[in-house]
């Protein structure tokens, strides 16, 4: 199974790196509870550490809600201009507070411009408590992904748009429990460019005192029918070693 993610990882970065970012937007919004705040792509002012407008939106910590968000790394290939597979996809080292909250991510990207027509959308999510939080806590794991052809920007749940993939709530507990979600070949007709996709994943956090938690997913389209490789890429549980390779990734782009 894990040469098949790393297969698709691939295919994903190859797709990025033939995007330009022109005429697009992507944005991550972090909520605790009644809490919120949105970094935008390039923007440093919001949170974006890196300061560049490059589908890589790269978080050292940021304080929301009384949880901090620690070191976070989320990607896009919008606009993909002549690219097979449009993807958001979303890291999170750790969120620690204290406090029974609901943490949502949403990643969202608009202005892509291809691939359109009948799509194929697969996504997928894990989350898991870390140290030091202590057993006997219990959370709720979810997440849902969305495509809009109206092209808009989300900072909350529903998006606007359609749903493309969705699974949970998965319940899981500490001190070292873990949740994984999956959704594979969603068809999605008639897309037209250009749309937006909008990644939410959300953690119901059940209990007082200390959590700490991490956070991965990722949603892609792909045209239908594809070329050979990428369907045989895209057949099974995706994205969910997604996590692993962007936690490597952000650490190389934080050093």
């Amino acid at each position: 199974m894990y040469r098949f993610l790393k297969l698709l990882v691939l295919i994903a970065v190859a797709a990025a790196g033939t995007a330009s970012s022109a005429q697009a937007g992507f944005e991550v919004t972090f909520r605790a509870g009644a809490s919120s705040a949105t970094v935008i792509d390039g923007n440093v002012l919001s949170g974006d550490a890196d300061g560049v407008v490059n589908g890589q939106i790269v978080v050292i910590s940021k304080l929301v809600g009384g949880y901090t968000f620690n070191v976070t790394l989320s990607t896009s290939n919008t606009p993909n201009t002549g690219g097979a597979i449009a993807f958001v996809n979303h890291s999170t080292s750790n969120i620690t507070g204290t406090g029974a909250k609901t943490i949502q991510i949403i990643a969202s990207a608009n202005g892509f411009t291809d691939p359109t027509g009948t799509l194929v959308a697969n996504s997928g999510s894990t989350a898991q408590f870390l140290a030091p939080t202590p057993g006997g806590k219990s959370a709720a794991h979810s997440y849902s992904a969305y495509l809009d052809t109206g092209n808009a920007l989300a900072t909350s749940l529903p998006a606007a748009g359609t749903l493309i993939g969705s699974a949970g709530p998965q319940n899981f507990s500490s001190p070292t429990g873990n949740s994984s979600l999956s959704q594979s070949n969603v068809v999605i007709p008639g897309v037209t460019a250009p749309y937006s996709l909008t990644l939410g994943l959300q953690v119901v956090l059940n209990n007082g005192g200390l959590n700490s938690v991490d956070l991965d997913g990722g949603v892609q389209v792909a045209s239908v029918p594809a070329p050979g490789a990428i369907v045989l890429a895209m057949t099974g549980v995706p994205l969910l070693g997604f996590g692993a390779w962007m936690r490597r990734r952000r650490n190389e782009v934080v050093a």
